[in-house]
């Protein structure tokens, strides 16, 4: 079952005819195409092979791209879009851009439909090849096809923040508002968010 065509015009004879048809959500892995006369059923034409209706996924956010990044520990949601009777969705990230399946692939979360959108609080996976996928976890490439979609790359980024809510052992500092004077010592505090490998650098900047 489909869309049907029940008053296009017969056309000009021994001439290729054509319809625009809006693909359905029927999936199937053995579809054909019937055309008849609605004058006469007996005057019809079939497709003599099977083609595919699949559904698919169109990943909205991370698009990803140059100079794209998420920082460590940030809240994110990973959103797209759904065609198709599909009943699960999984969703998933690799460090280096789906090169290496599934050694470097790891899973967000699979969710039931008709959710499109899961949180992802951005993991201390820092690179520069980082996508993002979502896919059928039942596509098996046999009896079940569905299309699925991935970022372009990105980039996860260590981050360095000064916390001001932080009540063990105290906030952060300085968070703007000391008068500090000259020679004396004061300490300061922050938080690290992800695997930086490197020392850490303390610069001061005076404001103008």
């Amino acid at each position: 079952a489909g869309e049907s065509a029940a008053n296009l015009a017969a056309g000009v004879n021994n001439t290729q005819q054509s319809f625009t048809w809006k693909i359905p959500d029927n999936i199937s892995n053995t579809v054909r195409v019937r055309v008849i006369n609605n004058a006469d059923s007996n005057v019809k034409g079939t497709s003599t092979q099977d083609f595919k209706i699949i559904g698919w996924f169109d990943l909205t956010d991370p698009l990803g791209g140059v100079g794209v990044y998420k920082k460590v520990d940030d809240p994110f949601a990973v959103t797209w879009v759904r065609h198709g009777s599909i009943a699960q969705t999984k969703v998933e990230y690799s460090t280096d851009g789906f090169q290496t399946d599934p050694a470097n692939v790891f899973l967000i979360s699979t969710v039931n439909s008709p959710a499109q959108s899961v949180s992802w609080p951005i993991p201390d996976a820092i690179g520069l090849n980082v996508k993002v996928r979502v896919s059928d976890p039942a596509y098996n490439g046999t009896s079940v096809f569905t299309q699925s979609s991935a970022s372009a790359a990105f980039e996860i980024r260590g981050q360095i923040k000064l916390n001001p809510s932080r009540t063990v052992p105290g906030p952060d500092s300085p968070l703007g508002g000391e008068i500090w004077l000259i020679g004396s010592d004061h300490l300061l505090q922050w938080e690290k968010h992800g695997t930086i490998e490197k020392r850490v650098g303390i610069k001061e900047k005076a404001m103008e």
